[in-house]
């Protein structure tokens, strides 16, 4: 959330919010989207392409990332 303030350039966490919630208010869209995230199946990604991913976050171990090769 921090960083996504100085990146926008608000100049605090209250002004942040309001500005979110003048947008939600202002597509309800946004909301039902918001309302069903959590159960969205995502795109499909073969399984080395997410460990590709994964390894170049640099925050997983060699043996982590061996393990969920496919």
């Amino acid at each position: 959330m921090d960083n996504l303030i100085e990146k926008y350039g608000f100049a605090n966490r209250s002004e942040f919010f309001r500005s979110l919630l003048r947008l939600v208010i202002h597509n309800e869209t946004l909301i039902e989207q918001a309302s069903v995230f959590p159960f969205v199946e995502p795109k499909s990604m073969p399984a080395s392409e997410v460990v590709s991913a994964f390894s170049k976050t640099g925050s997983y171990s060699k043996e982590f990332l061996a393990d969920k090769q496919i």
